[in-house]
């Protein structure tokens, strides 16, 4: 089957003419991938409807959960350390070490909660 670039000189066309074909055929890869993606789901769909399953049938088959889940529940640590200067400056001992957090101020605070 002849391809429809056999007729095309491209040894003709200039480097502007060569690139504006290539920017013309990866946007056009783009919009055909994007068909192919949406065609699939339509199948998809309607293969789930001919069997009564839903998308999150489908999504437990792999293992997958589909619910939403939401800002985490973790309790925030409490202040370990407390600055000095002004104690309303606190640290957890997570992250990075603020400036004010000398290892002896550690050492204290830590001896003064035992």
């Amino acid at each position: 089957m002849p391809s429809p670039f056999d007729s095309i000189d491209f040894n003709s066309l200039s480097a502007s003419d060569l690139k504006e074909l290539v920017r013309r055929a990866e946007a056009a890869t783009t919009i055909a991938a994007q068909r192919a993606k949406a065609e699939a789901k339509t199948e998809i769909l309607a293969v789930l409807s001919k069997h009564s399953l839903s998308p999150t049938d489908l999504a437990e088959m792999f293992g997958i959960s589909m619910l939403k889940t939401g800002p985490s529940s973790r309790k925030k640590p409490a202040p370990k350390y407390f600055n000095p200067a002004d104690p309303s400056v606190t640290w957890t001992g997570r992250g990075k070490t603020p400036k004010w957090c000398t290892p002896k101020l550690m050492a204290e605070q830590d001896a003064a909660r035992s």
